[in-house]
């Protein structure tokens, strides 16, 4: 059975390489990740044909070179429904548990789905809303330290505590 899938996988590669070869432009070249996402592709969905891939990657990269990012949005959106199914499935599936280190197990899968998920959902936010620039002039977090930004060295040149203590020439002296 492993030298068959092998070699379902060895003619997924050869087909795919011939269609890298047989690019007459070189901006139709598959870069390596691009050639191992078709791969990976191609062993999810092995009755896809090797060259429709192609296409459809090519034609999906020349969009978001294009500048086009709706096929990214549509993958952040598929992602993020997929994580929150999960985080669903393995919440219920902790509350089914007999066992609570199942339940702990089940219950960690659900809060790391649910946290990517949000990650995911605050990357398309991202992209589709993007934050400004904040400019911050200085923060001084430091607790005892005192930091003088735009004041004179001249001011702290003279101490005024000894100033006070300084002799006056024929002062009167204090009774």
């Amino acid at each position: 059975m492993s030298t068959r899938k092998m070699s379902k996988k060895a003619l997924a590669e050869k087909e795919l390489a011939e269609n890298k070869k047989s690019a007459c432009n070189a901006s139709m070249a598959l870069s390596d990740s691009r050639f191992n996402a078709m791969l990976t592709m191609h062993a999810i969905h092995p009755e896809t044909d090797g060259k429709e891939l192609f296409l459809l990657c090519d034609r999906n990269t020349q969009k978001i070179l294009a500048g086009n990012t709706e096929i990214i949005e549509t993958i952040l959106m598929a992602q993020a429904h997929t994580l929150d199914c999960l985080f669903h499935k393995m919440t219920c599936n902790a509350a089914s548990a007999e066992y609570i280190p199942a339940m702990q197990a089940y219950f960690d899968i659900a809060l790391k789905a649910q946290k990517q998920c949000r990650q995911t959902l605050l990357a398309l936010v991202d992209m589709k809303h993007p934050r400004g620039a904040t400019f911050v002039k200085q923060q001084n977090n430091a607790i005892n330290q005192q930091v003088n930004n735009g004041i004179q060295a001249e001011v702290f040149e003279k101490n005024l505590a000894n100033e006070l203590l300084r002799e006056v020439e024929h002062a009167p002296v204090d009774r």
